[in-house]
Order: C-alpha cells, then structure tokens, then sequence
C-alpha cells in the first residue's frame, strides 16, 4: 500500500491554530471595508488553488462543483487543481500564484511574498483572499484527517484522536455541503 502522503491534522493544537488563523482571517478581511471585493468564482478558483495544493478530495469534488456553478470551466478547474494557473484572468493569476504559495507553507507565507501580492493586488483583495484561504485549508485538513484514518495511516494516542474527534463535524459539512441546495 502506498504511504499516504497528504498533510493533516495530528493534534486538537493544530485544529485550535488553525481555526484562529480562519476568524483571524475573517475579522481582517470584513475590516478591509468594502475594497477588494472578489466574485464567487473567483473564491472558487481560490479554493481549488489551495485545495489543489492540499490534495483533498472532498474539498477538490466540492469546490470543483461550486466552480463550475459559478462560470468556471472544466478545463480551468483541472488545470488549477494541478497547480497550473495559466489562462487563469490576468488580474487574478497572482493572488491565485500567492494562495498556491500561502498552501505549500501551511497558512504562513513569506512577508516578501505576501508583499508582492499585495501590492500586485491591493491590501482589501488579499485580506479577502486570505479569509478564503484559510476557510478551505482548514476545511482541508479536516478532511485529510478522515481520508489519513480510511487509509490506515492512523497513529493512534491521545492527541490524534482528538484531533480526528474535533475534525469529523467539520469532515463531514464539507463533504454533504454540495448536496443541499443553499
């Protein structure tokens, strides 16, 4: 069998940091005021940049169905779940290139490259698109957690299952969230 290589939750500690950084995200981004606004499919692409990134199925499946709602092709979207941004709009290729970046170092970017993106795309638009980022990246790991255990890569202890206890609710919207009308 395969190692399962994607990142996920291993301590309730991770869960509690992550959901700090997702209301930390959040309050920054409604505090931005009314700049730097981003469509619903371009939340989408967001999503799929950072769920690409993360490997996660569900998050991949959901999102992938709220893009295509929303305008996205299916071409675009299995280009940006595979990390390849190009044909993405021009004006939102680089804050789709810092999310990528954002993902890879789990929710704690450079300050050289969150710089560069916002000055490439304002301080609103990459606080609002932070507030996605860290939305979907928890949405993330609470799913690889599920997926880790399905695929026998449990560790077992006080800790990781804690952290599966905390992560199965948010498991589990994630993955019925595409099949409710809103």
């Amino acid at each position: 069998m395969e190692k399962f290589r994607k990142r996920y939750l291993t301590s309730p500690r991770q869960f509690f940091v992550l959901l700090g950084r997702t209301v930390g995200a959040k309050s920054r981004a409604i505090f931005a005021g009314r700049d730097g606004r981003i469509s619903r499919a371009f939340a989408e692409r967001i999503n799929l940049a950072v769920s690409g990134v993360s490997e996660c199925a569900y998050c991949s499946h959901l999102h992938a169905q709220m893009a295509l709602e929303n305008g996205v092709s299916d071409e675009e979207i299995r280009r940006i779940l595979g990390g390849d941004l190009e044909g993405c709009p021009a004006d939102e290729a680089p804050v789709l290139a810092y999310a990528t970046h954002w993902a890879e170092s789990d929710g704690r970017p450079s300050a050289e490259a969150r710089g560069r993106a916002m000055e490439s795309a304002g301080r609103a638009r990459i606080l609002r698109a932070e507030s996605v980022m860290a939305a979907v990246y928890m949405g993330n790991m609470c799913s690889n957690v599920i997926e880790a255990r399905r695929a026998g890569e449990w560790q077992g202890g006080v800790g990781p299952t804690l952290a599966f206890v905390l992560a199965w609710p948010v498991a589990v919207f994630v993955k019925t969230m595409g099949r409710y009308p809103d």
